[in-house]
């Protein structure tokens, strides 16, 4: 049996948490005669909302958080990546899955991740957590998985909670995929603890997921020059009322561009972004101003 339970705490460019745990039993109580069941929350938590592309080193952190019937081991040493993470996605509807980021959804790059985080018990009885070097390893997968594991297994005692440390080393892009309705652009990050189990009773295992919205920017301010012209045949681009900036615009076709010659033109073609030198009655590209003396003399 499946819950899910949602939170979201946000405030613009103050610390935000958006977590969405899947708590998964593995298995009716009565099945076990003790009431032996595992409850677990496992996700990243994006600290900065919003955040803009090109910022870089922010704070983050990935929570395990054991509500189970007692102690929990995670395992953080599996070679099949049972505690899995993915950056950036359009949707936690697949949180379990495998990947936990599925078809349409997948949006990798939009961010890159440190190689390794450290932990920190936050609350409860931990063993393998404080001071532990936690590693961030890509899959290679279509949704950017990254595999989180360390040096021994992770446990939890009940109530407890872990959290590992980490930084998103940099925005890189805005999603391509928009993951809620509200302004701006959204991306989830989701994790996943699969097959984690009571550590006095092994048989009685369930997964975890978790995930964190974010919004990510492309300016600071709506009105503002969000690029600059690089020439006489390119035009600034301002931000929009979504914090995006519009697409790289050029001038109009058989725009000025220069004083000319008595054998050039100078003219914008509404592509070129260089500036050469062109015959009279060619306004195929813009030409920046030459000296008096024809491209072509005696034409």
């Amino acid at each position: 049996m499946c819950r899910t339970y949602r939170k979201l705490i946000t405030a613009r460019w103050l610390p935000a948490i958006a977590v969405v745990a899947a708590l998964c039993i593995a298995a009716p109580p009565s099945a076990f005669g003790q009431g032996d069941f595992v409850q677990l929350a496992a996700g990243p938590i994006y600290l900065t909302n919003p955040v803009l592309v090109g910022q870089t080193n922010i704070a983050a952190k990935f929570r395990f958080s054991n509500s189970s019937s007692g102690a929990l081991t995670i395992d953080t040493l599996a070679a099949d990546a049972r505690v899995n993470y993915v950056p950036s996605c359009g949707s936690s509807a697949n949180a379990a899955g495998s990947p936990p980021c599925q078809g349409a959804n997948q949006d990798p790059g939009v961010f890159t991740i440190s190689a390794t985080g450290t932990g920190q018990t936050i609350a409860g009885t931990t063993l393998n957590c404080d001071a532990t070097t936690f590693t961030f390893t890509a899959t290679g997968d279509a949704a950017g998985t990254i595999k989180i594991s360390s040096a021994a297994n992770l446990q939890l005692g009940l109530g407890a909670v872990c959290d590992i440390n980490f930084t998103i080393l940099s925005v890189v892009k805005v999603p391509t995929v928009d993951a809620s309705v509200a302004a701006g652009r959204q991306t989830l990050g989701v994790g996943q603890a699969l097959q984690a189990f009571l550590t006095t009773n092994t048989q009685v295992t369930g997964d975890g997921t978790g995930s964190s919205i974010v919004t990510v920017e492309q300016c600071p301010t709506p009105g503002v020059t969000c690029r600059a012209a690089v020439n006489a045949c390119d035009v600034p681009e301002v931000c929009d009322a979504n914090f995006l900036c519009p697409a790289d615009l050029k001038a109009a076709a058989g725009t000025s561009c220069g004083v000319g010659t008595s054998c050039t033109v100078d003219q914008c073609n509404a592509s070129v972004t260089s500036i050469d030198d062109f015959p009279v009655g060619n306004v195929a590209a813009c030409e920046s101003p030459v000296s008096s003396s024809c491209d072509n003399p005696g034409t």
